[in-house]
């Protein structure tokens, strides 16, 4: 799969698993939303991204980074505190995001050797 597919699967991600978190705790904390945001942003990026804009995939790789970094603090809060949907949240974001960094950084090297080649 291309990075534009791998980077739309995060963004939906980004986008529902903290809602339904939020939606579904008894006392949930507008914190939890962060990453909508970052899906929001990264869904933003795709029509460039698939247009393979230079701009959109350097925004997209830098979120998605940012994100992964971003969730540690918050799966070492769930795990520490024992909320198992919320590790298995958190987890799936970040699973997620290192799938579309990984997407990135192979589209990355594959330009930088066709490059290269010419």
């Amino acid at each position: 799969m291309k990075p534009p597919v791998f980077n739309l699967i995060n963004a939906v991600v980004l986008i529902v698993m903290p809602i339904g978190g939020y939606l579904l705790k008894d006392r949930p904390s507008i914190t939890s939303l962060i990453p909508v945001l970052f899906g929001v942003l990264l869904l933003a990026c795709h029509q460039g991204l698939k247009k393979e804009k230079k701009g959109s995939f350097r925004v997209a790789v830098v979120l998605t980074l940012l994100v992964l970094i971003l969730l540690v603090m918050p799966l070492l809060f769930v795990f520490k505190k024992g909320d198992s949907i919320g590790v298995v949240q958190i987890t799936s974001m970040m699973v997620t995001s290192l799938a579309a960094l990984m997407a990135f950084t192979t589209s990355f090297m594959e330009a930088f050797k066709a490059k290269k080649n010419t």
